[in-house]
C-alpha cells in the first residue's frame, strides 16, 4: 500500500481538524486491508507512492499521449493508474525481498479456525 503520512500536507489554510477528518476515510480503508492481510497470512508493505504514474515499470522511456494515456515502451497502452499500481507492487516486492537471506520470511500469525471445537 502507498504510505499516505503526508497527503494532504500541502493543504493551504485548512484547520487541524479538516486534516484529520480528511485522512480518516483514508486510514480506515488501510486498517480493513491490514487487518484482512494479517487475517490470511499475507505481508503487508507501505511504500512512497511518489513518482509511480510517472515511471516506466519495464524499464525505457514513457511517452505521455495526453494526461490519462501513457504508451509504454513495448508499444502498449496504458493508464497512469495501472503504471501507478505496478510500479506500487513493484516497490512493495522489493522491500519484501531484501535482505531474504539475512532475516528469512517473518510469517503473520493466522486467524483461528472458527469450525475447530
Amino acid at each position: 500500500m502507498d504510505d499516505l503520512n503526508k497527503l494532504r500536507m500541502r493543504a493551504n489554510g485548512s484547520r487541524k481538524f479538516n486534516k484529520k477528518l480528511s485522512f480518516w476515510a483514508y486510514r480506515r480503508l488501510h486498517s480493513y486491508i491490514h487487518y484482512k492481510a494479517i487475517a490470511e497470512g499475507l505481508p503487508v508493505v507501505y511504500v512512497d507512492p511518489r513518482g509511480t504514474s510517472k515511471a516506466s515499470p519495464v524499464g525505457g522511456e514513457l511517452v505521455f499521449i495526453n494526461y490519462k494515456w501513457i504508451k509504454l515502451p513495448t508499444s502498449h497502452i496504458a493508464t497512469r493508474d495501472l503504471i501507478a499500481s505496478w510500479n506500487l507492487a513493484l516497490r512493495g516486492l522489493r522491500l519484501l525481498t531484501r535482505d531474504v537471506g539475512l532475516r528469512g520470511c517473518v510469517e503473520a500469525p493466522k486467524a483461528p479456525n472458527q469450525m475447530q471445537p
